[in-house]
């Protein structure tokens, strides 16, 4: 009769354990690594860039956004819309980001804020293919 769990099975989990133990410290240390740079908001309105700021060296508080009907609130190097008078609130709901490559976005106001780093180029807007689909 055979055993619920034999010694192999214990050597397989092992080896299933620490692989999964190495690619969360290999993913901890390289977004610590990417973290030690300035985070940077760069506000775009109407597709053009309205303003960059650097959250890691901004004090807390809010922004209105002229021209349009947004507000932006940092706090703890993070920012967000805090009060925006389209009607879906999307932008609203997405909440404070403050990671590289994420993205807010009041598409009725034309106004986006994208994260990026000291190091990093904030997005091309002009009118070039991103990509290809057949």
């Amino acid at each position: 009769m055979r055993k619920f769990v034999e010694k192999s099975d214990f050597f397989i989990l092992l080896i299933i354990i620490s692989f999964i133990f190495m690619v969360w410290a290999i993913m901890f240390w390289y977004g610590s690594k990417n973290n030690q740079s300035d985070t940077i908001a760069v506000i775009y309105k109407n597709r053009e860039i309205y303003d960059k700021i650097n959250l890691t060296q901004t004090e807390d508080g809010f922004i209105k956004i002229n021209g349009a009907n947004v507000k932006l609130q940092i706090k703890d190097n993070k920012i967000a819309f805090v009060d925006a008078v389209c009607f879906d609130k999307i932008c609203e709901n997405t909440g404070f980001i403050n990671n590289t490559s994420q993205i807010a976005v009041c598409a009725p106001e034309q106004v986006a804020i994208v994260i990026t780093s000291e190091n990093k180029q904030p997005i091309n807007t002009e009118n070039e293919v991103d990509a290809v689909a057949r």
